[in-house]
């Protein structure tokens, strides 16, 4: 069930068979939008962002141009537009659109762009930016929104399903859906091997805070006393960094365990338990949990690949054993400091932050820490689609079941009625056949020794005629047969599981 709120309250969910095309008809919100940009954006008619993301779908469309100069968001609409508004549909082909009306400005002297005013004292006038085209993604995400919020393509050569869920991901990672909502995509069909396959994409509600601010996070440059996790990781020494990078991650570790305390978190160090079923468990290191969810961290160093020289020994374990080979290159601590945060193998948020050339992981903490809540936010909301798809699935089994057991029972009142009709004919046929026989009997010798056998059995089949007769007395409603749960799998169709069923939280 798809919830909508703000702009997304009033309008039913539409599916469409086909991507919307660039001349297809504006639906009302549209029109309003692109007419309150013809009129120069006057304030008081549009409220919160939602004209916004509409602009977008209208840029997409060659209806406008937006442009975004220092905070400030503007719209003009294009000669295609104008046109739109006078006609009240796209130019053909061979039509062309309105020319563009010039602006009534006072008559000034020309001024080079180049050379600025000395008597005015004005600025010379930036020349125009070209309007940066919409990407493949943001046209996506446009397409979706005016659908409703939910838009459904056909999973064809143009609509590759790949691509689509990588286009759905790369919405959601950087920020090109609205405001607190993510794009959903899943392949849906009708449940045969050879039915048409679909692309379906819904915006529904996503992770809370991803728009938080950031928050500064301090990390000392002497640790007196070092939170009990991190103690622990550095008594075990767990920590895998060269000792040159071990006071600097250390303190870092510190910072974090310390900050994610005051964001409400609790903080643990990760104690992984063999399992020879899994092999050996992914090596963590601090564990931040909220009052349900747990969000694993490591802190790592990256390593450089620089030639490698050959030493003394392995030239003359070479000369030894000409067959070995010795590696030209060799990877080496770099002191370069990466942090990876643990969760779902398919989600799209930020998995690591590292030291760059441009920043050091201390600059990155308050994002990381941020993407703390919002890892944890996210597996809530996972966890909860896990259940109501398991309670929805359990409700479609159910269902199937009961459709199951009325199959059952008229296969039952079918193999019974089949009976009747098997024993009908056969009496009719005996019967038919008694008559016969009677009637060769009256027309026997008298003094045929064989006559008094004959009448004794014409009396058994007339007998057993009686006996098999389906209406010697009247045939009532079949009782529907008491089945197990195993034996309804013959009359049961398959029921899908839901997608969001196939979650499996990791356990720490």
């Amino acid at each position: 069930m798809l919830t909508r709120t703000g702009d997304y309250e009033d309008q039913a969910p539409v599916r469409f068979d086909s991507r919307v095309r660039l001349t297809d008809p504006l639906n009302a919100r549209q029109l309003d939008v692109l007419r309150w940009i013809a009129n120069g954006c006057p304030d008081g008619v549009m409220s919160g962002d939602a004209h916004k993301l509409t602009a977008r779908a209208l840029q997409s469309r060659r209806l406008i141009t937006v442009t975004k100069r220092k905070g400030f968001w503007s719209a003009a609409v294009t000669s295609t537009g104008r046109y739109y508004l006078e006609h009240g549909r796209f130019p053909a082909p061979s039509e062309k659109p309105l020319p563009k009306a010039k602006r009534e400005t006072p008559s000034q002297p020309k001024v080079r762009a180049t050379e600025p005013s000395a008597s005015s004292g004005d600025t010379p006038r930036e020349p125009p930016r070209p309007v940066k085209k919409p990407s493949a993604a943001e046209q996506l995400v446009a397409e979706v929104i005016a659908a409703g919020g939910v838009l459904e393509l056909p999973a064809d050569a143009d609509h590759d399903g790949y691509r689509m869920a990588q286009l759905a991901r790369i919405a959601n990672r950087h920020g090109k859906t609205p405001p607190g909502k993510r794009l959903v995509h899943q392949i849906v069909h009708d449940g045969s091997w050879l039915g048409p396959r679909r692309n379906l994409f819904v915006l529904e509600d996503g992770p809370a805070g991803a728009d938080a601010p950031l928050e500064p996070v301090p990390v000392p440059d002497e640790v007196g006393r070092y939170h009990p996790a991190v103690s622990a990781l550095r008594k075990a020494k767990r920590i895998d960094v060269s000792p040159a990078a071990q006071g600097r991650a250390l303190r870092i570790l510190h910072a974090v365990a310390v900050d994610a305390e005051r964001r409400g978190f609790t903080v643990s160090d990760h104690r992984p338990k063999p399992n020879s079923q899994q092999g050996t468990p992914a090596q963590w290191h601090l564990l931040l949990s909220d009052s349900q969810e747990t969000v694993p961290l490591r802190i790592s160093e990256e390593t450089d690949r620089v030639e490698h020289v050959p030493t003394a020994k392995e030239l003359k374990e070479k000369e030894r054993r000409p067959w070995i080979s010795i590696p030209s290159h060799v990877h080496v601590p770099s002191g370069r400091l990466r942090i990876d945060l643990g969760g779902p193998a398919d989600t799209e948020r930020r998995s690591f932050w590292a030291d760059r050339a441009s920043w050091t992981l201390e600059e990155k903490l308050p994002g990381l820490l941020r993407e703390v809540a919002v890892r944890a936010d996210e597996l809530r909301l996972r966890r909860e689609a896990q259940k109501r798809a398991e309670t929805q699935y359990r409700d479609d089994v159910a269902r199937e079941q009961e459709r199951a057991r009325a199959r059952a029972a008229e296969a039952h009142r079918l193999k019974i009625l089949q009976q009747q009709l098997e024993r009908w004919r056969e009496v009719r046929e005996l019967r038919t056949f008694a008559a016969t026989l009677t009637e060769r009997l009256a027309k026997a010798d008298a003094g045929d020794g064989t006559l008094a056998e004959a009448h004794r059995w014409l009396e058994w089949i007339t007998e057993h005629a009686d006996r098999r007769d389906p209406f010697r007395t009247l045939p009532g409603w079949p009782e529907p047969p008491q089945l197990h749960t195993w034996e309804l799998d013959q009359y049961m169709n398959r029921v899908h599981e839901p997608p969001e069923m196939r979650y499996r939280p990791e356990k720490y």
